[in-house]
């Protein structure tokens, strides 16, 4: 007597392998995988990002969350005006984060860098999103130094204000305010920009999909004078300026006095005010003395979707591929249960 055992093994296993290979491999069971024109920011979250101009948008079919981030563009910093000797910085845009139907088409206006010397306008510098009957609408902010001697610096869209100039007697420099915050009084001689804000900081960001978003915006420009006698340089200062702002830096010290300059434009698509400068180097106003000033940066919106799923099954590739992977774990069982034992007589 004797017996002998046939073993069939590896069907199962090569079975599941080639299941799993196959889905992967498929572009159906792709995951993460955003439309055209928008980027992937982390995991399963797609973006699509609006500079300028005015544009439409509809939601990818199959997304389940739509949200948005708008900002309004920054108020412009303001020059010397008439015989004063001044210096404003322009106020930040307002910044808004907000959640959309995942259905129905939107209509997206960015607005345009507020002008030196122009006043501000709704139509050219708010930010908004409009579906259906709902609007979204981020102010612009006010550019500064268009009503004369005296301040303050630009007011943000949100409503922060400019400082209210403060400075040596023969001139005035006020910063913009901030998205989140107003301007303060700089170092004798500067207004600082009001402080912007950071997205996942605004209150209603953690339930977005901007939760995990550090960026800054919105941020009121700086306010910068160089002085006149004494010719210390206690009688020079910088006034600065964040998330986005721009400002003006005096360096080139030389005999106590500054003899250089050089400027942090606003961040392009921040909403960030512009800066200002102003020079008087001189014991009188005249000759009148020597003033800059910045456009404003545009406005910005960005939208963030979650990547469809699949749009043949409404699952996802991870669930497929541990289902297919089960599948093959039972075909490997099953192969494996043909082990048999065979016996005859002798």
């Amino acid at each position: 007597m004797f017996s002998r055992t046939i073993a069939i093994t590896g069907v199962g296993s090569t079975l599941a392998s080639t299941a799993l290979l196959a889905l992967a491999a498929s572009p159906a069971s792709a995951t993460n995988a955003c439309s055209a024109g928008a980027t992937l920011v982390s995991d399963g979250i797609c973006e699509v990002a609006f500079t300028s101009g005015s544009h439409t948008f509809t939601p990818p079919a199959g997304i389940t969350k739509l949200d948005a981030l708008v900002v309004g563009a920054g108020g412009a910093g303001g020059p010397t005006v008439g015989s004063c000797s001044t210096a404003y910085g322009g106020g930040g845009g307002e910044v808004i984060v907000t959640t959309l139907s995942v259905s129905g088409t939107l209509t997206l206006k960015v607005g345009a860098p507020g002008d030196v010397n122009q006043p501000y306008s709704s139509s050219a510098n708010d930010t908004s999103i409009t579906q259906g009957a709902l609007a979204t609408t981020s102010h612009g902010g006010i550019s500064a130094g268009t009503d004369g001697c005296g301040g303050p610096g630009g007011t943000s869209g949100n409503g922060n204000s400019g400082f209210l100039g403060w400075g040596h007697p023969y001139y005035t420099v006020s910063g913009g305010g901030g998205a989140g915050g107003p301007a303060t009084r700089g170092d004798y001689t500067s207004g600082n920009g009001g402080p912007g804000v950071v997205v996942n900081a605004i209150p209603n960001a953690g339930a977005t999909l901007f939760r995990n978003d550090a960026d800054c915006f919105g941020g009121g420009g700086g306010a910068s004078g160089l002085g006149t006698t004494p010719t210390s340089e206690s009688n020079h200062r910088n006034g600065t300026a964040t998330c986005g702002g721009g400002d003006y830096t005096f360096a080139g010290l030389e005999d106590a006095a500054f003899t250089t300059y050089s400027q942090n434009t606003p961040r392009p698509h921040s909403g960030g005010g512009g800066g200002s400068y102003v020079k008087n180097d001189q014991s009188e106003i005249s000759p009148a003395p020597v003033s800059l000033a910045q456009q404003g940066g545009s406005g910005y919106i960005a939208l963030r979707f979650d990547a469809p799923t699949l749009p043949n099954t409404g699952e996802s590739s991870t669930a497929l591929l541990a289902a297919a992977g089960f599948a093959g774990l039972s075909v490997f069982a099953g192969a494996s249960s043909l082990l048999f034992r065979r016996r005859r007589s002798s």
